[in-house]
């Protein structure tokens, strides 16, 4: 029985040798790509993440990039992402987070490594994951930008007035100079744990020309 075992595990690695292969590479590139990036967040002076799949990254590239001169900040030492660099959130990944140290987006944000967010309005971070705006950036800026504010939606169809938590992008002609008109709306969030806050609303006030 067990000559018939070995047998079969020795004609599978035979038959799969080339898939097993390829398979290890994968997950080999996927490793050092995720280090890579989280090395990259890790330094970074200024990041934005993109959760939405409308707007070009190399606007967004340009745009952080004519903020960094703006704001004081060596171009080399920020970034700007797509969301598809890190782990969504219902990816049950617990092994290889374990294994890398990856944590996930909302983990991520928690940490204090991302500084502005764009996402899709309805899809918005709660309030429990990136905090109040109103209570994260000085209450004179909130005022000026109180025609853009954006209220969290309460799951079943309205908007609780409430609870704000974030800034039309959309309305923000520097927005649209530089990604053009968006089919959708977009929402600009500050998370609350941020840990470059002054360089975000620094960002702000740039983004509405104040």
């Amino acid at each position: 029985m067990e000559k018939l075992d070995k047998k079969k595990f020795g004609d599978f690695l035979y038959y799969y040798k080339f898939h097993i292969v390829a398979v290890l590479f994968v997950i080999l590139v996927a490793v050092i790509l995720i280090q890579s990036l989280m090395k990259r967040d890790d330094e970074s002076q200024f990041t934005i993440v993109d959760w939405t799949s409308e707007l070009s990254i190399t606007a967004g590239e340009e745009l952080i990039k004519e903020f960094s001169g703006v704001a004081d900040i060596d171009d080399e030492y920020t970034l700007y992402s797509k969301s598809a660099t890190f782990l969504q959130d219902n990816v049950k990944m617990e092994n290889l987070e374990q294994m890398m140290g990856v944590k996930n987006l909302t983990g991520r944000i928690e940490a204090g490594y991302i500084d502005i967010m764009l996402v899709y309005r309805t899809r918005e971070y709660d309030v429990e994951v990136v905090g109040n705006i109103k209570e994260i950036i000085p209450s004179d800026l909130y005022e000026k930008l109180s025609d853009y504010i954006v209220y969290q939606a309460d799951g079943k169809g309205g908007i609780n007035y409430e609870v704000p938590i974030g800034f039309s992008a959309n309305k923000s002609s520097k927005f649209t100079e530089v990604f053009g008109q968006c089919d959708f709306n977009i929402v600009i969030q500050i998370p609350e744990k941020a840990l470059h806050l002054e360089k975000s609303i620094e960002f702000l006030k740039f983004l509405y020309n104040l």
